[in-house]
Formats: structure tokens, C-alpha cells, sequence
């Protein structure tokens, strides 16, 4: 029975789809006459102009036009297979004198005035944008308010002849741009700036102004509708737009809108009536700044971005910038350590709000709430080969992990007495608990289990199963300013429906990733009557199906990580996330598709050996966009439903690769930095010997005492000193115009050499340094990148051996073969690493030293050169040994390489591949 049901849904949806199609076709086909087409024929590109600053309709950005209007003109230009070419970087004015002078053929978002219908002819209007007043002065609702007041206006704008028109008491202070236009309101040079909300609300945060007061312009004389003027010379011209603008569907405009509008229109807030009474506008004014502590590492509900807890981000932090917008109120951080101390700040009245917080019996002791504003369901995680979980009755006696302090824990206290709950410091640290076994599940809503998962390659967790439970948020204001509450719940009640959506796709498109997805066969049963039922027991399983695939998608759909599953390399689905990444207009666009073409070509070979041999470890490679631009992503993939498909995943890395190219020229600056500080060493002595060698001579001279034998003898002393400052530039120059060659060298003469270098500043810190090296130990590998590595182990025990000051002061290097491996021991005396911070030292900027001496990055790039460039491993610990009959502290770092550096396995791959295309062509 179900077979028939899903086989009669799949002719019905086939005989729609090619219903649809056949109407989109028709309603996308232009007709022209053969006059219009020899026109086109004879003027195959039209020029246009792009302004510069009128988002999100005509803009320039990274030097291209964009905007609705952009793509809208694109698309007409598509359906009547013409080219536009679009000048850029005039004012608006100036493109009215092009305009006019003949230079410009089209003008777009242009309304109509009667001015204009003088020199212009007017397509159908395409899209409609209302106006608002943006100003500092209260009491600004409507354009009659301004009279008698100045507002700024671009030049040329259709509202500049319609308010000299209809408000001849408004005084204009004409700008070139809207940009100016702005900031001479924020300069106090003009009392208001009258735009599209869009427009203005986009520039101002561009720009990083601030207009306190926004108000919609509700007079219907003021022309909302945008068309595109032609020349009245070439009504030919406006006959065909106006068929292709007949010729757009439905489907295509909802899709420009969505891009540019929909997702980023916020609708101005309402003036009349006044969202508040006038005690509660008395209270704001009274209170015009509220102090709010936050939760740092709560992703993507908030948390501090780069660490920095003055600057928070998130969804909460969005709401409150909403709220902030419509009550003119201003929401100041006060920095905290931790979530626990942000909710102790509240109860001792340090900071009046947290911006998300559950309501609990505990925090209710000390603070109000508002209604709650975002409510999520609360997802079980556990290890991916734990069963499933129908709810939490199931999870009786399992040890729960969750984050010190969450209001989560009284609540499952009181459902569940004597729980056995593992309180962790982080969120971080509770997903690690269920990874490692030392807890049994966590409870997580879907953004914030996504992102951990992801975030820290936790690939053994996954959702279990959901609970009933609900996870509402809301603002908790401190009890002494309980008038604050009904005060934001107003606000919060203002915000519509759309504009939390747009706030919400916002975060989770930037931060949710794939998750794991397991089907218990225990739910089948469940939803059996018998036997005799089977019509409906079939029933009941093809909607359990459907349903299971709306999840699926809905899962799919919301993780930013890129998802596409492909047969044979041709595409047979992919996420939301995969087509914005690889800039295809829709999911059809890329179904069929072949997915080694959007891979870069000088990765294609090596991408499909990957694919073929159901490569699982995650590697690098570039990929294209359909626009052709490339960027970095991070792919990982495997076979699923028995090899028959193939599921690959991808992260846009371009920041993380950009972030490490930054890195390592800090590194290399660093280390020339220190370089020069030991040239500086090198050179000290021998120009002083030089200086004095001369002085000596000029005296000796000036009085006759300078005979012939001591002359001879004071030059060949100054070019022996000479000589060994050409050396010293040598070595220097030698080291650092290494390049990295896998070649043959002697570990004990390369570690002289090195020591070279330094001589002046081993001498200068007083450093005993022995090197126990058998001189026969010869090495298949990559000298300059071993030597820097070691030069930065130098530099940072001598540093510990200056503050510690042990006597003497010892660095011992050794070395060793094991079998096929090569151990070196960097040690030194100077008392180890604290305990505390030995875990975090190979990480990037991490750095006990002021900032003046060090940037944290010379053993991060040790340990990146060792593990990535040389295949090897290093390891840091303590320990303790006897010197001269001393017992002694010290660091020791031990370094691992194999003895002939291994060719990576992508290397031999694309050989291997490179071997096989050949063989093909002989």
C-alpha cells in the first residue's frame, strides 16, 4: 500500500513540477518584434550607472555593482541577451547630466516627477520604497514637523524638487551623496536626512554613524515607486524593457527580494501612538544607559568575540540593539570573567540586565524577567555508538554534564532527585566530558551543540534524540529596577515575527553545522496497532517518512558547514549552505551538476583519487565559485548507503588560511628581529677593536711615534677584524636566505653553525651550552626549518635562564637514533614551565613575557614547522637532573623526526593519478 501511495504522490508531483516548468517558460519567454530585435541586434550592450552609496538597491561592492536593482537590469539584460556596462563613482547628479548629454542610456531606481517626464521616458514601475526622517531632535513624525528646520538632501534627488513643491518651509542643505547627507546631520550642519529606510539604516552602520530618531514619511504625494528611464529619443527602447519586465515571474522577483530585501529590511519603528506612557518615558530619560552582563562563550546566543568582552555579539545582542534602536536607550557592558559572575554582578546590582537568561526559582530570588523572546527545544547529545533516546526517562542514572552555573541544573535537579549531574567550567568542557566517557550525555540546543561539535572536531557526538523540554530566554532585569520590565516587554512585543527570523538565520547561518542524525528501529514499533491494521499501519509510515525527511532537510539546511551528496561525481543534493558557498542562485541550479568542476583545476586529480578510494581524513583544497573566483575550504568525506553514494562536507577556510599567513610573517619578523639583536652582538666587540686600533694610530701620528712596523701590524689587525664581520653577514645571510630543500647535512656542524649566530649573546648572558652530538650523525631532511626551530628553543630559555638566574646557567642539547627516528632533547636549567600553562604554550599568541619582548608565536611556529613541514612531533615537560653535583629544573623539549622526511600521501596520490592520465593519452 505504500508503495502504491508513494508511487501515485510521485506521478502527481512530477505532472505539477512539469506543469510549473511549462508556465515558467511560458511566462518567462520574450516576444519582440522584428524591428525590436534588429535594434538589439544593432545595440548589443547598454550603459547604466552604479552609484556608489544607495544600498541595498544600487551600490558598488569590492569595486562591482550590486544591489536589487543591479540584478534586476541583469536579469532583464538575460531574458533580451544584452550586456550592460555600468559606470561608477559619480554622484547622482552627475549621472543626470550624463543622462541628459546623451552618455548614459539607462537610468535605474529613478521615480517620476513631472520635471523629469520632460527629458526622460518611464518603463513600468518594479519595486516600491517608502522614505524616513532620520534626526538627533525629538518630537520629529512627519515632514510638516520640520519646517522651518534644515535636512539634508542629495543633490539631484526626486526629493529635492518635491520638497521645494509641497514644503517650501523646509530649509535644503544639498549634499553631493546620501553618505554626506548623513553625516552632516550627525555633524549638526543639517537638523534631518530624509531616505530609504534601507538605505540610511545600512550607510550609518557602514559608517559607523548614529541618527537617534527614525519616523516613516506617511504622505502619499511622495512618489514610492522606482522605474528605469530611457531616452525619450529611443521609445523602442522602453517598449522592450517593459516586455521583459512582463516577462519576470513571480518566482524570479520573490528571489531578488528575499537576496536584498526581505533578510534585511527592518520596518521602521511606529511613532504614533507612543510605545510608552509618560511615567515609563520619565523612567528611560532618568535611566538612559542600563548596564548588562553576559554570558562570554554562549555561541551563537552570545558571546565575546576574539575573547574580548567588551565586544559581545550574538542573537540576544542583536534583540538588544533592536530594542536599544526603538526606545533610544543605550545597553553598556560591564566586563566579566565568567557567566557566574555576570549573574553575582546582577544579584549585587554592579550591572541592571542579562541580556539571556532562563527564569529560575533561584535567580527569581534576585532579579525579574521579561516574557520570554526566543525559545528553543533542548537536544540530547551523546557518543555516536550509544542507542537512541526516546526522552529523558531513558537516561535514568547516566551522568549529565553541563556548564557550572547553568539554570538548566536546578531545573533537572527538582524533575530528577539525585541525579548525577558533572558540573564542567565551559559548555566546551561538557561536550568533552560525553566525547571522553566521563559523562554520559549533555542537553544542548541545536546552535549551540552544532557549533561545539564542529568547532572542535568532536565527531563522536551526535543528537540522540530531543526533549519536551523548552528552553525559553529572557532579559533578566535586577530587582531595583523592576520598572525596567514591562518597559522591555513592550519593546520585545514590537519586534515582529520576520524580524526574529531575520536575526535568527543571521547567526545560525554563520555558525550551525552538520550534526549526526540516528533512527532507533524501536520507534517502528511504536507507532504499530496490529496486525490487522495494516492499511493504516502504511499510512502511518509514509508519514513518518515524509517526516523524517522534512527533518532531514531542516538539518541539512541549517548548518553552515557546506553539505553535498554526489553519485558518481554528478550532484544529487546539496544544503543552503553549499549553494550560497559556491554562489549558485538555487538548489536546481546545482542538481546533476558535476562536483569536480567546482573544484579548482590544479586539485581535480587529486580530488577524485580522494573520492575513488573513499578518502576519510580531512585535506585542503581550492574551490570555484560560479562566478569564478576561488577561495579555501576544508573538505572531508565519505561513502554512505552501501558505496552507492557519497557525502562530502566542506568549511570556507579563507579566514583561518589568511590568519595563518598573517601568523607566519609576524613569526618571520619576529625572528629577524632577533637576528638583528644578535648581529648587533656579533659586531660590538670588532668595531670597538676597530675604533680603538684607529684612535691609536691618529695619536701616534699627531705626536710622531707611529713607525712603520706598527702601522702594518694596526691594518692587518683592522682587516682581520674586518674579515670577521664579512663572515658574521655571511652566516646571517646564509641562514636566513635558506630555502626549504630536503637534502643530506651534518646535525652536529648545522648546530655549531647556529651557535655561531648567537655566540654573542651565549657570552653576553653568561650560557654554558653543550652539545652532545655524535659528529659522524648525518641527516636526510630540512636544515634551515630544524635550525630555526631550535633558534627559537634558544631564545626562549635564555630569556627564562635571564629572569631565573640559576648558576650556572645551562642549555644542553642532545640527539639520538631510534630504529627510524631521530630524538633531539633541547634542555635547559632555568626551574621548567608552570604546570598551569604548559598545555597552552605551542598555542598562537600565547606569551608570559610583556609584550614589548615577545609576540607568543615562536613556539607555536615550531611546533606548525615540526608537525606540518617536517612530519614530526614535539613535546614539552619538567624535569629534574644533576649538574656539577647540583640537582637542577629545568624544560626539557623533545623533538621527534622520522629520518627521511615521508612524502605526503597527496603528493603520491596525484603522482599516481598524474601516472594514470598519461598512460590514457599514449
Amino acid at each position: 500500500m505504500s508503495r502504491i501511495i508513494t508511487r501515485l504522490c510521485r506521478t502527481v508531483a512530477v505532472w505539477l513540477l512539469a506543469g510549473m516548468a511549462l508556465g515558467a517558460a511560458a511566462n518567462t519567454s520574450v516576444s519582440l518584434t522584428p524591428s525590436e530585435q534588429s535594434w538589439i541586434r544593432t545595440h548589443p550592450i547598454l550603459t547604466a550607472q552604479n552609484e556608489m552609496d544607495w544600498p541595498p538597491y544600487n551600490f558598488s561592492y569590492n569595486g562591482k555593482p550590486a544591489g536589487f536593482s543591479i540584478d534586476y537590469l541583469q536579469l532583464l539584460a538575460s531574458k533580451l541577451h544584452l550586456k550592460i556596462r555600468y559606470r561608477t563613482g559619480k554622484p547622482w547628479y552627475k549621472y543626470l547630466q550624463l543622462f541628459r548629454q546623451g552618455k548614459l542610456d539607462l537610468l535605474l531606481n529613478i521615480r517620476k516627477t513631472k520635471e523629469r517626464e520632460r527629458y526622460i521616458l518611464f518603463t513600468p514601475p518594479y519595486i516600491s520604497a517608502g522614505k524616513s526622517i532620520f534626526t538627533n531632535l525629538p518630537g520629529i513624525y512627519n515632514l510638516s514637523d520640520l519646517i522651518g528646520k534644515t535636512v539634508a538632501v542629495p543633490r539631484g534627488y526626486y526629493l529635492e524638487e518635491f520638497l521645494r513643491s509641497y514644503y517650501p518651509g523646509i530649509r535644503l542643505y544639498l549634499q553631493p551623496t546620501l553618505v554626506q547627507s548623513i553625516i552632516a546631520v550627525a555633524d549638526k550642519k543639517a537638523d534631518a536626512v530624509v531616505g530609504d529606510y534601507n538605505a540610511v539604516s545600512e550607510l550609518m552602520q557602514n559608517k559607523g554613524v548614529k541618527l537617534r530618531y527614525a519616523a516613516m514619511v506617511d504622505d502619499p504625494r511622495l512618489e514610492g515607486q522606482m522605474h528605469i528611464g530611457v531616452s525619450p529619443n529611443e521609445p523602442i527602447l522602453r517598449e522592450i524593457l517593459s516586455k521583459a519586465m512582463r516577462a519576470v515571474t513571480p518566482r524570479e522577483m520573490h528571489r531578488l527580494k528575499r537576496r536584498w530585501l526581505d533578510s534585511k529590511r527592518i520596518t521602521p519603528p511606529k511613532t504614533l501612538p507612543p510605545l510608552l506612557d509618560a511615567n515609563q518615558s520619565a523612567y528611560l530619560r532618568a535611566h538612559p544607559t542600563i548596564r548588562m552582563c553576559n554570558n562570554p562563550n554562549w555561541v551563537p546566543i552570545e558571546f565575546a568575540q576574539e575573547g574580548n568582552m567588551s565586544k559581545m555579539a550574538g542573537i540576544a545582542i542583536d534583540i538588544l540593539h533592536d530594542i536599544g534602536r526603538r526606545l533610544h536607550l543605550q545597553f553598556k557592558n560591564v566586563p566579566t570573567k565568567s557567566w557566574s559572575e555576570s549573574q553575582r554582578y546582577l544579584k549585587e546590582g554592579k550591572c541592571d540586565i542579562l541580556p539571556a537568561a532562563v527564569r529560575t526559582k533561584k535567580r527569581e530570588a534576585y532579579a525579574r524577567f521579561t516574557q520570554p523572546y526566543l525559545t528553543y527545544r533542548l537536544a540530547i547529545i551523546t557518543r555516536k555508538d550509544r542507542p537512541f533516546i526516546r526522552g529523558l526517562e531513558d537516561l535514568q542514572g547516566k551522568v549529565f554534564a553541563r556548564k557550572k552555573g547553568s539554570g538548566l541544573i536546578s531545573k533537572m535537579r527538582r524533575r530528577f532527585p539525585g541525579i548525577k549531574i558533572l558540573e564542567t567550567p565551559t559548555y566546551l568542557d561538557s561536550f568533552r566530558a560525553v566525547s571522553s566517557g566521563k559523562a554520559y550525555y549533555t542537553l544542548a540546543t541545536l546552535p549551540v551543540a552544532a557549533y561545539f561539535i564542529n568547532r572542535y572536531q568532536l565527531n563522536d557526538l551526535s543528537v540522540a534524540g530531543y526533549t519536551e523540554m523548552k528552553y525559553p530566554l529572557s532579559i533578566a532585569v535586577r530587582k531595583g529596577m523592576s520598572p525596567l520590565v514591562p518597559i522591555l516587554n513592550k519593546a520585545l512585543s514590537e519586534i515582529t515575527p520576520q524580524e526574529k527570523r531575520a536575526i535568527f538565520d543571521r547567526w545560525t547561518n554563520v555558525h550551525l553545522e552538520e550534526m549526526g542524525f540516528k533512527i532507533d528501529p524501536r520507534i517502528l514499533w511504536s507507532v504499530g496497532l496490529g496486525v490487522g491494521f495494516l492499511i493504516l499501519l502504511a499510512l502511518m509510515r509514509y508519514w513518518h517518512m515524509r517526516r523524517s525527511i522534512r527533518e532531514s532537510r531542516e538539518l541539512l539546511d541549517s548548518a553552515m558547514e557546506g553539505i553535498v551528496l554526489h553519485r558518481n561525481g554528478r550532484c544529487v543534493d546539496l544544503n543552503e549552505s553549499m549553494i550560497k558557498m559556491l554562489g549558485f542562485p538555487d538548489r536546481q541550479s546545482a542538481i546533476d551538476a558535476n562536483v569536480f568542476d567546482w573544484v579548482a583545476p590544479e586539485y581535480r586529480a587529486t580530488t577524485r583519487v580522494k573520492a575513488k578510494s573513499d578518502y576519510k581524513t580531512p585535506y585542503e583544497v581550492e574551490l570555484l565559485r560560479q562566478d569564478g573566483s576561488r577561495f579555501y575550504a576544508l573538505i572531508h568525506g565519505k561513502f554512505i548507503r552501501k558505496g552507492t553514494l557519497r557525502l562530502v562536507s566542506a568549511v570556507d577556510i579563507t579566514q583561518l588560511k589568511e590568519q595563518e599567513r598573517i601568523i607566519s610573517q609576524q613569526s618571520k619578523l619576529a625572528a629577524l628581529g632577533e637576528m638583528i639583536g644578535n648581529i648587533a652582538h656579533q659586531w660590538r666587540q670588532p668595531l670597538s677593536v676597530i675604533s680603538s686600533i684607529a684612535t691609536g694610530v691618529k695619536m701616534k701620528k699627531r705626536y710622531g711615534l707611529l713607525e712603520d712596523e706598527e702601522f702594518y701590524r694596526s691594518c692587518d689587525d683592522v682587516n682581520h677584524q674586518v674579515q670577521y664581520l664579512s663572515q658574521t653577514i655571511d652566516d646571517f645571510r646564509n641562514f636566513i636566505k635558506g630555502t626549504r630543500e630536503d637534502e643530506m647535512f651534518s646535525l652536529k656542524e648545522e648546530i655549531d653553525e647556529m651557535l655561531k649566530l648567537v655566540k654573542e649573546s651565549i657570552h653576553t648572558h653568561d650560557i654554558t651550552v653543550e652539545v652532545e652530538i655524535p659528529d659522524t650523525l648525518v641527516i636526510h631532511g630540512y636544515k634551515n626549518e630544524l635550525i630555526q626551530c631550535l633558534l627559537n628553543l634558544y631564545t626562549n630559555a635564555k630569556d627564562a635562564l635571564e629572569i631565573r638566574r640559576p648558576e650556572p646557567k645551562l642549555i644542553r642539547i642532545s640527539a639520538e637514533i631510534d630504529e627510524e627516528t631521530l630524538r633531539i632533547r633541547f634542555l635547559d636549567n632555568a626551574g621548567g614551565i608552570p604546570e598551569e600553562i604548559l598545555p597552552k604554550i605551542f598555542d598562537p599568541y600565547f606569551t608570559t613575557k610583556h609584550q614589548a619582548q615577545g609576540t607568543g608565536l615562536g613556539l607555536y611556529m615550531t611546533h606548525k614547522l615540526i608537525t606540518e613541514g617536517m612530519g614530526g612531533q614535539i613535546a614539552a615537560a619538567n624535569t629534574s637532573f644533576s649538574y656539577r653535583g647540583k640537582v637542577f629544573t629545568g624544560a626539557l623539549f623533545t623533538i621527534t623526526l622520522p629520518l627521511r622526511p615521508p612524502v605526503s600521501q597527496e603528493t603520491q596520490e596525484l603522482s599516481s593519478s598524474q601516472s594514470t592520465e598519461k598512460e590514457k593519452k599514449e
